[in-house]
């Protein structure tokens, strides 16, 4: 879950589990146009945010094209609040 408390920047771990490569966000109690980034860890196998709008928090990534988590990569994405909240891809570096 990305909360308040936890702030607006995660960084991810090093991952070396190919079975395990998928962010999923479980909730989310952050406000409307909040920007949250997300900076990559690495490792063999690294985790991967795809464009999926399915489950509690919808991933709208541009052009629908996944961001791999490689060491230092940046993606920054805006909440968007409705009937559900999603994340909305603003930049990546």
């Amino acid at each position: 879950a990305i909360e308040k408390t936890n702030g607006q920047v995660y960084k991810l771990p090093a991952n070396r589990d190919s079975a395990e490569k998928a962010i999923s966000i479980t909730g989310s109690d952050l406000d409307a146009d909040t920007l949250v980034t997300f900076i990559g860890g690495g490792g063999s196998e690294p985790l991967v945010l795809s464009n999926a709008t399915a489950g509690a928090v919808g991933i709208i990534t541009k052009n629908g094209s996944p961001w791999t988590g490689l060491a230092g990569a940046k993606i920054h994405l805006r909440v968007v609040k409705g009937d559900k909240t999603y994340l909305v891809e603003t930049s990546r570096s």
